[in-house]
């Protein structure tokens, strides 16, 4: 399993990087909406939608938002989408603190659960998209991704080695506190290597990390959240896309999260880093 596990987390990188360093701004967006559309389709499951024709109009509705917010990506509207995704997931920490606390949160309507799943998705394809045009594009879109990806990576092996205090145990529990500080420290690694890349100096290189901190810190929300509308869903997987790690909706749920926070920083801090 964690030879399987590796190969394809590999395969994925290879991919992703290959798409953000080659693809212009529309393929780029193009891409990332196919990956956000296969997401929806697996969030219309944790929303308790399980017929083909169910899913196949949650999909229609969410890549017909995308291609809307495709064209209003030089206007303020997208700016707040994004800043919208930082007040959910803001509130998502209530939502996962109630409960592991035993008082659940999530609704039981499927359309409201629906309607989560593109508060989850769609700010962060803005914000990708955002980031992407750029001008110090890929650099911080690269930045981004190995962040979450280095983090998420040191977490499961920290975890699975020394965890011993359990996160969030009615929610996810197998993930543990020195899996996410091991993750955390981790993820400064590439932070540090980007500072020395762009030739950073004086309170630029504090903001930066500070931001990537409070980044990485909602990536572990995304995670949680997702795992708790599982368990609520009674499902251990959004799907079985790819080997290994379950759906695609499991290897991007971190990156939902961290998406709108990190470039929500980046507009506050002028986008100079």
């Amino acid at each position: 399993m964690l030879k399987q596990r590796v190969l394809t987390a590999a395969i994925l990188v290879f991919v992703v990087v290959v798409c953000v360093v080659v693809s212009s701004g529309p393929v780029f967006s193009l891409l990332l909406g196919i990956s956000i559309g296969i997401a929806s389709w697996e969030w219309a499951g944790l929303a308790g939608y399980r017929k083909f024709p169910q899913k196949a109009v949650y999909l229609v509705l969410v890549m017909a938002l995308l291609l809307w917010l495709y064209y209003l990506r030089n206007t303020p509207w997208i700016y707040v989408i994004v800043i919208f995704g930082v007040v959910w997931w803001c509130f998502a920490w209530i939502m996962v603190i109630s409960y592991q606390k035993g008082r659940e949160l999530i609704p039981s309507n499927q359309i409201l659960k629906a309607m989560i799943g593109c508060i989850v998705l769609v700010p962060a394809w803005s914000g990708l998209v955002i980031l992407h045009a750029a001008v110090t594009a890929p650099q911080q879109v690269l930045l981004l991704f190995v962040l979450i990806w280095v983090a998420d990576s040191a977490a499961y092996f920290i975890g699975s080695r020394w965890g011993k205090r359990r996160l969030a145990t009615r929610i996810s529990p197998a993930k543990s506190w020195e899996g996410v500080v091991g993750g955390i420290v981790a993820s400064m690694l590439p932070v540090l290597g980007y500072v020395i890349l762009r030739e950073m100096k004086g309170i630029d290189i504090i903001w930066l990390f500070a931001l990537c901190l409070i980044t990485v810190g909602f990536s572990v929300l995304g995670d949680l959240v997702e795992s708790m509308f599982k368990r609520n869903a009674d499902m251990k997987d959004s799907g079985t896309l790819l080997p290994g790690h379950g759906g695609l909706l499991d290897r991007i749920d971190s990156l939902t999260s961290a998406t709108p926070v990190f470039v929500t920083g980046m507009w506050l801090l002028g986008g100079r880093l």
